[in-house]
C-alpha cells in the first residue's frame, strides 16, 4: 500500500533520473528512506566513474552502509525511478530492505528500449525467508515523462567516447602565447598586464580559463570582461592604477584578496614603465601581513550566525534544506576559523584551498563532516567543526546579540 510519502520520495528518485539524463547518464534514480528521512540518494553513474554495477539503487544501498557501517536496512524503504534489474534486486534482498517502491515496470521500461524481457522484481528480492514489499508500478505518467526523446546508446561506446584522449584544437596556441597574442591585439596601450590563474600554477584542467589582469588609461576602466579568444576562454579584469589599488584595498577589507592574488602570483605579460613590477610587489606584501584583526562587532556577528546556522541544521527535518544549511555553515565556520587565525579567506573552491593552506588536517576534518552530511544526514561531525571554530571567540551567541542600526543584510536574511 503505498501513502503520500511515498509519492514525495518517489517524485525525488524521478528528479534524480532527470539530473543523471541530464549529465549524460542513463535516467534512473534511487532515494533510501527510514522513518520519513532520506538517508541516501543516487542516479546512475555508470559511464561516468567507469563502474557497469554502479546502477542508482546498487550505489544507495552500498554508499549508505560503508558511510554508515550498517550492514542491515530493515526498515528502510527504497524508492526507484523503475523497478529494479535484477542486479540491483539482489543488492535489495542481501541488504535487507524492507520496502521498494518503484515508478514503471521493467515491462514498460523494455517496451521503450526494445531490450529483452527483464524479470520483475518482487520474486527476486523475496528469494530467501524474509518478505520485502514490492509497489508499483506509480506515478508512472512522471517516471515515463523522464525518458521522452531519450537515445538508448550502448554504455560501452559511450565510455569509450568519454575516455577516449581529445587532443587540443590545432588552432589553439599554448595559454602563454594566446594571453600575449590578446593584450597585443585588445591593449596595445596598456601600462601593465598579468597572466594568472590555474594555468600560471601548474593546475590547468580542459575547462580552464585565462585570467588576465590589464592596466590602462582607458577612462571605461575599471570593468570585467568575459570573451573566447583563440580557443581560449578569458576573463579580463581591466584596471586603472588607482582602481587597482582601491580593489586590493577592499579586498583586504573583506579578507578575500582575489585581486592582490592574481598579481601577485601572476606572470608579468606587459611592463611598460614598472608598474607592473610595482603592483606585483604591493600584492605580495599584502598577502605577506594578512588580512586585518576581526572587529568586536564583526566576532559577535559571526558568533550570531554560526549558532543559528548550528540551530537550523541540528533542528532540519527537510533534507533538501539540510543540504542548503550544510554548506552555508561549513563556509561560515571555516571563514571564522581562517579569521581568528590572521588567514585570508577564499569563496567557492578557495575557502577549501585556503583551509588546506593553514591546516591540512582541518581542511579534511571538514570534507568529512560534510559528506556525512550529504551520505547520511547526520550533522553531528559539522556542528562540532562549527563549536570548535567558535571556542576561539566565546562559542555560540543568541540571547544578548544585538545589531542597530537600519535593516541589514543579515536581517533581511534571517526568516526562520
Amino acid at each position: 500500500m503505498s501513502t503520500t510519502a511515498d509519492d514525495i520520495f518517489l517524485r525525488r528518485a524521478i528528479q534524480l533520473a532527470g539530473e543523471a539524463r541530464a549529465a549524460g547518464a542513463d535516467p534512473f534514480g534511487a532515494v533510501l528512506v527510514r522513518d520519513g528521512v532520506i538517508l541516501h540518494q543516487g542516479r546512475d553513474r555508470c559511464v561516468e566513474v567507469s563502474d557497469p554495477t554502479f546502477h542508482a539503487e546498487l550505489s544507495v544501498i552500498s554508499e549508505y552502509c560503508r558511510s554508515a557501517g550498517v550492514f542491515a536496512l530493515d526498515g528502510c524503504t527504497i524508492y526507484c525511478s523503475a523497478e529494479p534489474c535484477p542486479m540491483c534486486a539482489g543488492a535489495i534482498h542481501w541488504a535487507q530492505v524492507s520496502r521498494v517502491v518503484f515508478s514503471i515496470s521493467q515491462a514498460m521500461l523494455q517496451a521503450m528500449s526494445g531490450g529483452r524481457p527483464k524479470p520483475p522484481a518482487e520474486p527476486l528480492v523475496n528469494m530467501g525467508r524474509r518478505r520485502i514489499a514490492v509497489i508499483g508500478p506509480l506515478l508512472a505518467e512522471e517516471g515515463l515523462a523522464v525518458f521522452e526523446g531519450y537515445t538508448w546508446t550502448s554504455k560501452v561506446e559511450r565510455h569509450r567516447a568519454n575516455t577516449a584522449p581529445t587532443p587540443p584544437p590545432d588552432e589553439k596556441p599554448d595559454a602563454l602565447s594566446a594571453a600575449q597574442a590578446l593584450v597585443e591585439g585588445r591593449f596595445p596601450e596598456c601600462r601593465a598586464a598579468f597572466l594568472a590563474g590555474s594555468v600560471i600554477r601548474g593546475e590547468a584542467t580542459v575547462t580552464s580559463d585565462l585570467d588576465m589582469v590589464i592596466l590602462t588609461t582607458t577612462p571605461e576602466a575599471p570593468y570585467r570582461e568575459s570573451l573566447l579568444w583563440q580557443g581560449w576562454p578569458v576573463e579580463l579584469f581591466v584596471h586603472s592604477e588607482e582602481s587597482v589599488r582601491r580593489f586590493f584595498a577592499g579586498d583586504a577589507e573583506r579578507r578575500r584578496p582575489s585581486l592582490p592574488m592574481m598579481c601577485a602570483e601572476g606572470r608579468i605579460l606587459r611592463d611598460r614603465d614598472g608598474l607592473a613590477g610595482r603592483i606585483k610587489a604591493e600584492a605580495q606584501a599584502l598577502l605577506e601581513a594578512g588580512p586585518p584583526p576581526l572587529t568586536p562587532p564583526e566576532i559577535e556577528r559571526r558568533r550570531y550566525a554560526i549558532t543559528d546556522l548550528i540551530d537550523d541544521l541540528a533542528g532540519s527535518a527537510d533534507h533538501a534544506e539540510t543540504l542548503f544549511i550544510a554548506p552555508a555553515l561549513a563556509d561560515e565556520a571555516a571563514d571564522l576559523l581562517l579569521a581568528v587565525n590572521g588567514r585570508w579567506a577564499g569563496q567557492g573552491k578557495w575557502t577549501p584551498r585556503a583551509l588546506r593552506r593553514f591546516d591540512p588536517a582541518q581542511a579534511d576534518r571538514l570534507q568529512t563532516a560534510l559528506l556525512a552530511v550529504y551520505r547520511t544526514g547526520r550533522p553531528d561531525d559539522l556542528i562540532a567543526f562549527a563549536d570548535a571554530a567558535l571556542a576561539a571567540v566565546g562559542g555560540r551567541l543568541f540571547a544578548g546579540y544585538r545589531l542597530s542600526g537600519s535593516r541589514s543584510e543579515d536581517d533581511a536574511s534571517n526568516q526562520g
